[in-house]
């Protein structure tokens, strides 16, 4: 199954960076602002997700796969973060480039031109009981380097359910 979902999610974005358009499941933003956002340069930050499963034990290991993307139109600072869960431990987290942030458990991925796109993969323990949901949110931002003209599609929640 994650053979299919990964891929699934990877041509999902991309083709969101081709149409210009972007997807959106979560309001919430994860955008630090400037002083002066009107001088900054613009660029549509957009995050997606999947888990490996859709259904889990209590105690099962999932993995939540995001990918990040700057879909333009200028280059900016790309970051991506775990912004909660819910009956969920994290176990691990990986980034596909550089490791981990020293700096708290989020991907800092340096300067993405527009088109680029980078991934994050969350590995959590189900806490939660049978009926109930597990839930992680992951956000992207660009630490103010620039204004995003579409913070609609900066964050993103997706469930597990417990079976």
């Amino acid at each position: 199954m994650r053979r299919i979902i990964v891929p699934l999610i990877l041509a999902l974005v991309l083709a969101a960076l081709a149409a210009g358009s972007a997807f959106a499941v979560d309001s919430t933003t994860f955008t630090t602002l400037a002083p002066n956002a009107a001088a900054l340069p613009k660029a549509d930050l957009l995050i997606m997700q999947a888990p490996d499963v859709l259904h889990a034990s209590p105690g099962q290991l999932v993995t939540f796969t995001s990918y990040a993307a700057n879909n333009g139109p200028s280059t900016t600072q790309l970051d991506a973060i775990v912004e909660g869960k819910v009956n969920l431990t994290v176990k691990r987290q990986r980034c596909q480039l550089p490791p981990v942030s020293p700096d708290g458990p989020f991907c800092e991925f340096g300067t993405f031109a527009p088109g680029r796109t980078a991934r994050m993969r969350v590995t959590a323990q189900i806490t939660g009981s049978p009926g109930d949901h597990a839930a992680l949110t992951v956000c992207t931002g660009s630490e103010g380097s620039s204004a995003d003209p579409n913070p609609s599609n900066d964050c993103t929640t997706t469930t597990v359910a417990i079976t």
